[in-house]
């Protein structure tokens, strides 16, 4: 009895190996020895698994108006020459499209300013979860000309005295202005502090700091 209830597992086996980690864990093997032994293939797998399961995450996740979209981590280093390919990026679930949005149409707003409301959404949206994106990046999401998505942001800060987290402003990449003159004006005029005037405008407490002592 015992030798025939072994053998019924042993049918089972087999079925346990039919998995992503092994297959994974055969083609490191057998395509990239150097990589080291099972161990170590083994930790490798794990860590390609969590990955997998940051950038794909399942559909389930996502709701009506999101999308998955790729952005550059916001403490991601810059400079000049340096490629995408060679730069960390995080995965970030963005509000395209809100119930907002369609109550704002319904009213009779115009596409201007819902735009304008939903691009901001998109960018504070991005910055949240680690990430910043670039005007190109609203460029796509929104099938808009990337002059519309820079003229369409500016006119939103102006309007609203603000700086909004692009890379442009977060890591002072492109053409961007810097903002210093609204950083002076906060610090100089408004009398805030620097750790608030990092925080409204999405600048490292460094990079304020230096602003002033420039402007000083």
């Amino acid at each position: 009895m015992r030798i025939k209830s072994k053998r019924l597992k042993d049918n089972f086996i087999p079925l346990k190996a039919k998995t992503f980690e092994v297959a994974l864990s055969n083609f490191i093997l057998n395509e990239t020895p150097h990589l080291g032994g099972p161990i170590m293939v083994s930790k490798f797998v794990e860590e390609v698994k969590k990955i997998i399961q940051r950038f794909y995450p399942p559909a389930s996740h996502l709701k009506s108006g999101q999308m998955l979209w790729f952005a550059v981590a916001i403490d991601e280093t810059h400079h000049f020459g340096k490629k995408m390919q060679d730069t960390r990026i995080v995965p970030v679930i963005l509000p395209i499209t809100t119930k907002e949005d369609i109550d704002k149409y319904s009213q009779g707003i115009k596409q201007k300013g819902v735009l304008k409301e939903a691009i901001t959404r998109v960018l504070k949206s991005a910055y949240s979860q680690g990430g910043v994106l670039a005007q190109v990046d609203i460029s796509v999401l929104f099938h808009i000309g990337i002059a519309t998505a820079q003229r369409l942001i500016k006119e939103y800060e102006k309007e609203h005295s603000c700086i909004l987290p692009y890379r442009g402003t977060v890591q002072d990449v492109g053409s961007s202005v810097t903002h210093k003159a609204l950083i002076c004006k906060k610090a100089l005029l408004e009398g805030k502090t620097t750790p608030d005037i990092a925080r409204e405008t999405y600048h490292h407490p460094t990079a304020v700091d230096a602003y002033l002592l420039d402007f000083a």
